[in-house]
């Protein structure tokens, strides 16, 4: 499977009156945004904004060293921009590490109370080399302030 390269990028939702303004990271895959490929309704990514402890809660989950709290076993990675409840819907990925990589597959959109509600087929999976993916998220867990 071809490597492919994470970054994470500032970004900030676009609003429309009687929405909060959110700074948050996104996905940066091979150079392209994933939220402008996977195109879901008003989600932002799942780190950058919340409190310190569920930013290091998911990272954790992003390295695969926590489970994921949806029974699909699924990553959310794209949350709801208000609240970031998984009722609201999320997009999800499959999160598995590997030997020498770290693979993102199987996304989905997906709520708690109804589980997959679409899969998104056509994008992934991506692998990404272990030691440089391990890096772009420690580093942001060391940028949190607690």
């Amino acid at each position: 499977m071809k490597q492919s390269t994470l970054e994470l990028k500032r970004n900030r939702r676009k609003v429309v009156a009687g929405q909060t303004g959110r700074d948050y990271f996104d996905f940066i895959v091979d150079g392209k945004s994933l939220i402008e490929i996977l195109e879901p309704s008003d989600l932002i990514g799942c780190l950058g904004w919340g409190c310190p402890e569920i930013e290091k809660h998911t990272i954790a989950q992003l390295l695969a060293k926590e489970l994921p709290e949806p029974e699909s076993g699924r990553v959310p990675i794209y949350i709801c921009p208000e609240c970031g409840d998984l009722g609201c819907g999320a997009v999800t990925a499959r999160i598995c590490e590997e030997s020498e990589s770290y693979i993102w597959s199987d996304f989905a959109f997906e709520n708690n109370y109804e589980g997959t509600v679409e899969l998104y087929s056509e994008i992934g999976p991506f692998a990404f080399d272990k030691a440089a993916y391990s890096k772009v998220l420690k580093k942001r867990e060391t940028e949190i302030v607690a």
